[in-house]
Formats: C-alpha cells, sequence, structure tokens
C-alpha cells in the first residue's frame, strides 16, 4: 500500500441527524451492524491516509466512545456549515501537510479504496488546485448540480433549492467528497460568505477557483459507490446494500489470476530490456571477440522462447546461463540477470489493475498464479505492488500441476480462471470441470489457439482485463 502522508483528511461527522431520527449523532446510524462513520475511517486506511480529523459536535461524547482514540477530534460547537466545520479543522492540522481530503461521515461507506487513490493520483500528477467526486445518477433529488462551462470545465455547484429549470436537468451532481491543495485552501476559506441561514458551504470554494482560473479536476462516479442517507428510508436502503456487498464477498468464489501478460505486460518488458541487454553486451565484449552478427537481444530471446518451449514454463536463472554459455561470456549471467531482478514492474501492470482486483475482491477471494521459476517469479509480484492487491499468490513450475493443487486447496469452491493463455484455460477444464474460464485476449500470447478455444466459452471472452466486471457482476 502507498503511503499518503502528506495528505490529512477531515471528516465531517458534527451533524445531528434529524429526519432519520433515534436521538444518535447522525454518523453513528448503523449500517450492516456498524456505525456509518467506521467505514469512512475504514477506507482511509488502504488509500494509505493516517493523518485523520473527524469533526464532531453533536452528542460528541458519544461519537469518541463508538470511534475510539485512534483518530484526531475537532469540536464544532456552533453547526455553520462545511466550510466552518473544515476551517476549524485546519485550524489543527500541524505543518506538512500538502493536500487535504475532505469526506462526509455520513455518506462514505460505499467509497471504494482504489477511487480515493485515482482521486488522490491524479490531483497530484496534474497538479490541481481542488478535485472533486461527483455522481452520474438520473435521480439527482436535492443534491447541488454541477454546472461546466462551453469548454467542459467545472464553473461552480448550484444547490438544488436555487438551481433553474433547466440547471435541475443536470445529472451530474456533488456528492461532497473533495481534495484540496493545502496551503490554497487556508488562503481562500475565509472568503466564503455566509448564507441567509448564517452558514458557510464548501461548494463556494469551487466557485471561487474557478474565478481565479484555477483548474478544477473532477473523478465521476455511478450509484454503486455512493448512497446518501438523510432519512429513515434511505437508512434502510443503505442497510440492504451494504448486506448484499459484505454478503457477496463471504461467498466461495476464487479469482485466479495469471500473472504473465494478464496482470503484467511481459510484451512491454521484452521490448524495453532488449536494448539493455545488447548495451550490456557490446559495452563488456571485446570486439575482437565479437563473433554474432545479430543483436544479443534477438539470440536471448530465442534461447528464452526454446526453453519456454522445453520446460513448459519460464525459468529466467537458466536462460540467463544459457545465453552467456551460448555467447561464451559466461562472466556476464550475474549482471544479466540483474537487468530483470531490477525492473519497475510498477510501471508494467495498468492504472486500472488496482481497482479491477479489488472489484474482484468484493466478489470473493483473488490469488495469483504464476508459472515459472522461484527466483524470479517472486520478483514480479511483490515489485509490481501486485501482492498487496490480492489474498495470496502461487508459483508453480508446471501450470497443469499448479491447477491441481489450488482446486484441492479451495475444494467446493466457484472456481474463476481468468488468463491470457487458451493453453492453460483448456487445461483448467480437463482438470476441473467446475472452473469457469475466462479468456482474456491481450498481449503476445493472447491470439493463440483462438480457433481452439473460441467454441468453448464464447460468452466468456475479453479483449482486455479492465472488461472483467461485467462477466462476474452476472
Amino acid at each position: 500500500m502507498k503511503s499518503n502522508s502528506h495528505i490529512s483528511a477531515i471528516v465531517l461527522a458534527a451533524g445531528k441527524g434529524t429526519r432519520i431520527g433515534q436521538g444518535l449523532p447522525k454518523v453513528l446510524n448503523q449500517i450492516a451492524g456498524k456505525p456509518m462513520l467506521y467505514y469512512t475511517l475504514k477506507l482511509l486506511k488502504p488509500v494509505g491516509i493516517s493523518d485523520k480529523y473527524v469533526v464532531i459536535g453533536f452528542k460528541s461524547d458519544e461519537v469518541k466512545a463508538s470511534i475510539g482514540s485512534n483518530v484526531n477530534y475537532v469540536y464544532q460547537w456552533q453547526q455553520q456549515g462545511t466550510a466552518d466545520a473544515v476551517k476549524v479543522a485546519l485550524q489543527v492540522i500541524p505543518p506538512g501537510s500538502t493536500s487535504i481530503l475532505v469526506l462526509n461521515g455520513d455518506d462514505s461507506a460505499f467509497y471504494n479504496p482504489s477511487t480515493i487513490r485515482v482521486l488522490i493520483n491524479e490531483h497530484i500528477n496534474q497538479d490541481l488546485t481542488l478535485s472533486i467526486i461527483t455522481l452520474i445518477t438520473n435521480s439527482p433529488g436535492q443534491l447541488g448540480r454541477v454546472i461546466r462551462d462551453n469548454l467542459g470545465n467545472v464553473q461552480k455547484v448550484v444547490e438544488e433549492k436555487e438551481a433553474t429549470e433547466e440547471e435541475k436537468k443536470i445529472k451530474e451532481v456533488n456528492i461532497g467528497c473533495y481534495l484540496f491543495d493545502y496551503q490554497w485552501l487556508q488562503a481562500n476559506i475565509n472568503i466564503i460568505k455566509a448564507k441567509s441561514n448564517n452558514e458557510y458551504y464548501l461548494t463556494d470554494l469551487i466557485e471561487i477557483a474557478y474565478s481565479q482560473k484555477r483548474t478544477i479536476g473532477t473523478l465521476s462516479i455511478n450509484e454503486d459507490q455512493w448512497v446518501g442517507v438523510n432519512t429513515k428510508e434511505q437508512l434502510v436502503n443503505a442497510n440492504k446494500k451494504m448486506v448484499k456487498r459484505l454478503s457477496i464477498k463471504k461467498r466461495h468464489n476464487l479469482f485466479i489470476l495469471d500473472l504473465d501478460n494478464t496482470l503484467i505486460n511481459t510484451d512491454e518488458i521484452i521490448n524495453d530490456t532488449s536494448d539493455k541487454i545488447d548495451n550490456l553486451c557490446n559495452s563488456t565484449i571485446n570486439i575482437s571477440k565479437k563473433q554474432i552478427k545479430k543483436p544479443y537481444s534477438k539470440i536471448f530471446w530465442q534461447i528464452y522462447e526454446d526453453i519456454r518451449k522445453e520446460k513448459k514454463y519460464i525459468d529466467l536463472p537458466e536462460i540467463c546461463r544459457k545465453f552467456t554459455q551460448v555467447i561464451n561470456e559466461p562472466q556476464l549471467e550475474i549482471a544479466l540477470k540483474q537487468i530483470f531482478f531490477t525492473i519497475n514492474f510498477k510501471n508494467y501492470i495498468s492504472e486500472s489493475t488496482s481497482y479491477i482486483l479489488e472489484k474482484l475482491r468484493l466478489y470473493g477471494e483473488v490469488i495469483i498464479l504464476a508459472e515459472g521459476d522461484l527466483v524470479f517469479q517472486p520478483i514480479k509480484i511483490n515489485n509490481s505492488g501486485l501482492i498487496k492487491m490480492v489474498d495470496d499468490y502461487y508459483i508453480f513450475e508446471n501450470f497443469e500441476d499448479g491447477i491441481k493443487q489450488i482446486g484441492s486447496i479451495y475444494k467446493d469452491w466457484n472456481i474463476f480462471l481468468i488468463d491470457d493463455q487458451a493453453r492453460n484455460l483448456i487445461l483448467s477444464m480437463k482438470n476441473n470441470k467446475s472452473i469457469t474460464p475466462i479468456w482474456v485476449k491481450q498481449g503476445k500470447y493472447g491470439k493463440q489457439n483462438e480457433d481452439v478455444y473460441k467454441g468453448r466459452t464464447a460468452n466468456n471472452l475479453l479483449e482486455t482485463l479492465s472488461e472483467i466486471e461485467k462477466i462476474v457482476s452476472k
């Protein structure tokens, strides 16, 4: 998990929740046996944010007793709106933060951690002043409408009661999740003017940023990740939705994902390391000794394919040893291996991988199956960060043996095998009739054996891994 120690989170939790009733602070109303606020704070852990400030007010002693001492508490003695709550929190956040994440403690239970990570990454990479999460919905109700200018830039948020009839038709709404540049927020929070009800709205900062010609980032989500809870009926619906989500997670579903080319783009690795192989050989082999006319990398990858076909798996140490024997330069073996052992594998997984794996984990356990040696494959899994995104991993020299052993470990489970190689999927179906194969036709091997495999499971063909949700959600 990547640390976001430079980000502080402010969670707004001071409200009464009058329409829900029950006399509880709003954030202590329960969803699936836990306070709403529990889910918001739990969300921040896999995001990597440890500096948390919970703004409390109504029955603050009960909120503190329920949540415990693992967060910082800030008191908003008078409930004067969301901007006032953030202003109070800013007064106690120590120097060092570069960004401030603001969340509501009563409607954040269904966010995926990957959504918040994407929001943070885009905000930082694009050097934005302000970023917000928006919801696309056919039933915007009383939520503030996101108004954009002719170029598509966010201009402001208009509350439903102040919106024109045309603005009320807008389906993109603000749901109260913001990421601010810390210095900009400190400099502009006091500009906000009180409304007629003497409250200060955080949404005013959007219009202020736009007037300053600042770029405002947006990340749009669907209704799977957001539930507003303002009434008893909405609380009941949120409870049903959380129970369903948790029940799916508890089902005995196992998703096996092949490592090479399904998760890690080994085609790109081959392209990028070819130059390094050539540079190593050309810079160290004496010109007078060079007997080989074609590029050294072509010889290396030919040996790679020969050994893969012979052993039925990738044995990188053996490939390096064999290559240095062929070119008669055994002293290069260690340096050659280091080219591969020091690869930054994070560069070879797609940006959507984290989200995909997280989504799969809502439906069951997720494991990686790697076919190859026990030196190079663990390096890939660990150095790519994939180890933190899955429940477990297994490495076997022989794919068929691996599938048999995993089938024994996860006996009576619903098993889904997601792979780019049709050969592996065909072998799995022969060994375990209960396995559901899902073929991802990406990469060099993703196009092989198409005619043989296509007729077997025509409904489980994907062009890319990002399409996986449309199958598993069934």
